[in-house]
């Protein structure tokens, strides 16, 4: 462990900072400014300074962080590295390398030093300010350790000591819940199967576990309400189907979700999740379709593929032409990287570049997945390059992975798992093949 570290351990001994600490955080690079109790903590990434050392004057994103419970309460001591353990070290998978802290500030007020920040850097430019306890800036260090320089020279108030908030309450109006942006029709009570009413689901599940079979005693009429159109073309919200009595309903190993396998009325025959179907009177079925399909008309979830392509999800890190996607099924293996990496790459005259593999089983799909996986102030630079929809996704990422392992091209210091050293033309290929086999 760098020198940095130990600093932190002789202030800080209580909190027992070991190696998985300097996994995740880079100190080597660290400033130590003032004395005090309250520390607030200035990084970034590696590859922001690396590439702005080629590009002097460029401008990177960093972040400053203060307070666990900031600015609700802040309490006697607030070191930093309970504050970054709680922002990096909880959500590693979408770093390729460590977190580069920039300085550490001490100070007797905390509360005080922010908000006299916060004004020495009112003319840079802020990324994020969804996170009062953080603030992410697209500035250089340079300009960042003058404001702090500046502020540590500025006589702050002695802090006084606060009380702990007893209980947080949210009143919430029914009016204040956000309606869904695109919603469709719904079968209504005398449509729905009257098998199908009430904690059906749980009783079902709760005798599987016990070992009974899961087998209907005849098909059931169902409707879609879930857009599946990564299986298949045809399975648009409104889509029509049989259920397969037999072997019924079952609960996939690792899963708490009940499937059933559903002949669908397209010809298209799959197992699906019972959330996503309804159960339908089979005299009333084909009025359900209808009002579904009709009442999602010019959305994204249109039956009419050419008017439903018209529309995508708009996330910073996806841009659909410059996204590969292939395949068919439920699962979607991905690859992702940063912009920021393939610039080093280049100038490196690298063809590989740090990647993510994962994949997604959900009905959010890899999209919703990777947006969780990195702070939304750097997700402009993130970019999904890679879409593999297949049926048995868990299957395909952990073969490429294995290969590229193999291979000696796993990032074996990257605090997220899940990063190699490939490129998107050899991740389609170990996608096609593994897929296949």
């Amino acid at each position: 462990m760098h020198p940095n570290w130990q600093r932190l351990q002789e202030k800080w001994p209580q909190y027992r900072i070991d190696e998985s600490d300097a996994r995740k955080m880079d100190l080597s690079e660290c400033t130590f400014f003032g004395e005090g109790r309250h520390e607030i903590a200035v990084y970034t990434f590696g590859r922001y300074l690396r590439l702005a050392k080629r590009q002097p004057g460029g401008r990177l994103p960093i972040c400053i962080r203060f307070g666990s419970h900031f600015p609700e309460y802040v309490s006697m001591e607030e070191p930093a590295i309970s504050h970054l353990r709680s922002s990096v070290g909880n959500n590693v998978v979408g770093m390729p390398e460590p977190a580069q802290l920039l300085a550490i500030i001490s100070c007797q007020n905390g509360r005080a030093f922010w908000d006299e920040l916060r004004v020495a850097l009112a003319e840079e430019q802020f990324l994020d300010t969804s996170w009062s306890s953080s603030m992410w800036i697209s500035s250089n260090p340079e300009n960042i350790l003058n404001a702090v320089q500046h502020v540590s020279e500025i006589l702050l108030p002695a802090f006084s000591e606060e009380s702990p908030p007893e209980f947080c309450g949210v009143v919430i109006s029914a009016d204040d819940i956000p309606e869904e942006q695109f919603s469709g029709a719904l079968p209504d009570d005398s449509q729905l199967s009257p098998t199908r009413f009430g904690n059906w689901i749980y009783l079902l599940k709760q005798d599987i576990k016990k070992g009974m079979s899961g087998r209907q005693v005849a098909q059931e009429r169902v409707v879609l309400k879930e857009d599946l159109r990564r299986v298949d073309p045809s399975l648009y919200k409104g889509q029509l189907g049989w259920t397969m009595p037999d072997p019924g309903f079952v609960q996939r190993k690792g899963s708490s979700s009940l499937w059933i396998k559903v002949v669908f009325d397209s010809g298209v025959r799959i197992p699906v999740e019972v959330y996503w179907i309804d159960f339908l009177r089979a005299e009333c079925a084909l009025a359900v379709a209808e009002g579904i399909i009709e009442s999602y008309r010019n959305t994204p979830f249109d039956a009419d593929s050419d008017v439903a392509a018209n529309w995508h999800r708009d996330f910073p890190f996806y841009i659909p032409s410059n996204t590969t996607v292939v395949g068919q099924g439920l699962e979607e293996v991905y690859a992702y990287t940063f912009v920021s990496c393939m610039e080093e790459a280049e100038l490196t005259g690298s063809i590989n570049y740090p990647m993510k593999i994962g994949y997604s089983s959900g009905i959010g799909g890899a999209l919703e997945r990777i947006g969780g996986q990195f702070s939304q102030a750097i997700a402009h630079d993130a970019r999904v390059q890679f879409i593999g929809r297949c049926d048995d996704g868990r299957f395909v990422e952990s073969r490429i992975q294995k290969h590229l392992k193999q291979d000696g091209r796993k990032i074996e210091t990257a605090p997220g798992k899940e990063w190699f050293l490939t490129n998107r033309a050899e991740v389609e290929e170990l996608c096609e093949r593994f897929r296949n086999a």
